[in-house]
């Protein structure tokens, strides 16, 4: 089987990530990126990842549920819970790398971020 192209895998990884999320019955939608350009919000764009923000409140399910489809966390972030005066210094976002893809996903819980 051939390889995927990063040009190819940031056209299907949008789709197989809301795909994911409406499986579990989140909102969700794809941010930063290739979207913009294809929304003319900005100028074209070569990503190397994809972005996506979660809910916040299915965020771990979401995680949860791409790691059950063999997604890694490619950078090992520690989150703690959303609140208090404390949230303001908790981590984002994970990172996560899927077998065969030669692009990264970024799982957003809460943007800008």
């Amino acid at each position: 089987m051939p390889e995927l192209r990063t040009i190819e895998a940031v056209e299907l990884l949008p789709a197989v990530v809301l795909g994911v999320a409406r499986t579990i019955g989140s909102r969700a939608v794809i941010i930063k990126g290739r979207t913009l350009s294809v929304q003319g919000l900005r100028s074209p764009w070569n990503s190397g990842d994809v972005d996506v923000w979660v809910a916040p409140e299915d965020f771990e399910e979401f995680v949860a549920e791409m790691k059950a489809r063999q997604w890694y966390d490619r950078d090992q972030k520690v989150l703690a819970p959303l609140s208090g005066p404390a949230s303001a210094f908790t981590v984002h976002s994970v990172t996560l790398q899927g077998p065969g893809w030669p692009i990264a996903l970024d799982v957003h819980r809460c943007y800008p971020g």
